[in-house]
């Protein structure tokens, strides 16, 4: 067998389509596996041409091989092009790498890499899910952070309410034994308004608290593909009274104070 036969068989047992043509595009050499992929998506009918035959998905061919100015070397390593086949089938991709031979003859290769963009594609998917869960967990502890900070500052407070400014003054009046009767109930009702205020605040804080584990476990379900999701209308103060009432004594403790303006 001589070494054209051998050539030629080679050409059409190989499994990439292989493409020698010269810098105006004219084809010398393609073998039928080069064939099988081109003429499908082709404008043309004759295999004469590779800017032609490509010229739907790659028509800035040409001018890249004209803008390359090396003897030598890889023009590019992997031009994409993503023919849609209608309906619900998967797009077909393919992928055209050109390499220099010489002074006027470039060698283009050809393969169908469909399945590996389709992995690709799954594989950016993980990441970006793995990503958003990250993110999400890092924002949802920040903000389990700030019911817990709330809870657990008033239930100091509250175990120290003799260092209330209001007990100090009913523990005063006791003391001195000559305060009306009407002032010392006044007292009283008022470190009640406190401390009725201080479990509002804790009650209100707790229910930010189990929303927040709650949308802990609709995450879970997310990822399970168990959750259905309603669209319906809501009131804006629902939403933005409970996080007034929770950033308030924090920032009360900074000497900062929080204005809420709602345009209607």
């Amino acid at each position: 067998m001589s070494e054209q036969d051998d050539l030629m068989s080679f050409l059409y047992a190989c499994p990439v389509g292989l493409i020698e043509f010269d810098q105006q595009g004219t084809i010398s050499l393609i073998n039928p596996h080069a064939m099988n992929l081109l003429l499908p998506i082709s404008p043309v009918m004759e295999a004469a041409n590779l800017f032609d035959l490509v010229s739907r998905y790659l028509p800035d061919l040409g001018n890249d091989l004209e803008g390359f100015s090396a003897r030598h070397g890889t023009v590019n390593n992997g031009y994409r092009m993503e023919i849609e086949r209608g309906g619900r089938a998967r797009a077909q991709v393919l992928s055209l790498s050109v390499k220099i031979l010489g002074p006027d003859r470039y060698m283009a290769t050809l393969s169908e890499i469909t399945r590996e963009v389709e992995q690709e594609n799954r594989l950016a998917q993980a990441e970006a899910a793995n990503k958003a869960k990250t993110d999400f967990m890092g924002v949802l502890s920040h903000e389990l952070r700030t019911p817990l900070t709330v809870i657990l500052g008033i239930a100091r407070l509250a175990g120290n309410a003799g260092q209330l400014k209001s007990s100090k003054s009913l523990m005063a009046a006791l003391r001195a034994g000559d305060t009306p009767s009407e002032d010392m109930i006044r007292m009283l009702d008022d470190i009640s308004a406190q401390l009725s205020m201080m479990m509002q605040r804790t009650v209100t804080s707790g229910d930010q608290l189990m929303h927040l584990i709650n949308e802990m476990l609709d995450f879970a379900r997310i990822e399970s593909g168990n959750l259905s999701i309603e669209c319906e209308a809501c009131e804006i103060g629902e939403i933005l009274d409970p996080i007034l009432h929770q950033l308030a004594p924090l920032a009360e403790q900074k000497g900062l104070t929080i204005d809420v303006t709602q345009e209607a």
